[in-house]
């Protein structure tokens, strides 16, 4: 009886791993709106994601790279290359702070694309 027990463990055992090993992670592309710049949890393995937003950056300038730093004071800061038909006209403003709105694509948590189509200057 003990031996059947433990043969039925052991197949048990087998049969659940190897459903398990058989088991692939699925990638899912979704959009997601709102503020990303937060303590947002993300588990899938490709994620695209597009926003507006209107939020207070540091512009930086390297070579033909023009950057608008969020949170530019912090190890967490987003770092997003900008495009589009103001680049040239931001560049302009290496150093400064300056409040955009645009249209934003993450390409990770804490990098992108921003392609302004309008800002103030805040400093």
């Amino acid at each position: 009886m003990k031996k059947k027990s433990i043969l039925l463990i052991i197949i048990i055992f087998f049969i659940s791993s190897y459903s398990i090993s058989g088991m692939t992670k699925k990638q899912n592309t979704v959009t997601v709106s709102g503020d990303l710049a937060g303590s947002e949890t993300r588990s899938t393995i490709d994620i695209e994601k597009k926003k507006t937003m209107e939020k207070k950056g540091k512009i930086e300038v390297s070579g033909d790279n023009v950057y608008y730093l969020i949170n530019w004071t912090s190890k967490s800061r987003i770092s997003l290359d900008v495009i589009g038909n103001l680049k040239k006209e931001v560049s302009k403003l290496e150093g400064k702070i300056i409040e955009a709105e645009g249209n934003i694509k993450y390409k990770s948590q804490w990098s992108g694309t921003i392609e302004i189509t309008s800002y103030k200057i805040v400093k």
